[in-house]
């Protein structure tokens, strides 16, 4: 009898035994088939954790290092003295001793806070008016540590 194999994409012969390849794990050959759906399962298993790391790399590396910083920079020219962004910024609608509202939100102010201007880097918060566009840095407390008049 011929050994030629034949339908299956050659992978039983004419006498019924699969043709073999490869070893499995206690030594012996396994058919070409198994084979195959081993190998494909090694590769897309390391595709798919190379698109994994791909993905987090791309989520955890900002493009642009303000980003990085979560700072805001308003689309004005700023003063070179000015910080490169802000924590945050809008319009000043109170300004008391202990807290400010910016845009309908209340923040505490540091007892340390510092006010800058364009003009004036060691200001004092008479120089700011309700409705002047502000940004603020802020500490790790959560409070304004510094505010600055920007328009």
């Amino acid at each position: 009898m011929n050994n030629k194999s034949h339908g299956l994409g050659g992978l039983i012969r004419r006498n019924g035994s699969p043709r073999l390849r490869g070893l499995d794990n206690k030594g012996g050959l396994l058919p070409m088939s198994i084979h195959r759906i081993i190998s494909f399962g090694k590769l897309r298993h390391i595709l798919v954790c190379l698109g994994l790391a791909l993905f987090l790399m791309n989520v955890g590396i900002p493009a642009d290092l303000s980003q990085a910083q979560k700072r805001y920079k308003p689309e004005v020219v700023l003063p070179p003295e000015y910080p490169n962004g802000f924590d945050g910024y809008g319009r000043l609608e109170m300004l008391g001793e202990n807290g400010v509202t910016i845009q309908d939100v209340l923040i505490k102010l540091a007892s340390f806070v510092t006010y800058h201007t364009p003009t004036n880097m060691d200001s004092t918060s008479a120089e700011f008016s309700i409705g002047d566009l502000v940004g603020y840095l802020m500490g790790p407390e959560g409070e304004i540590t510094s505010l600055w008049l920007i328009q």
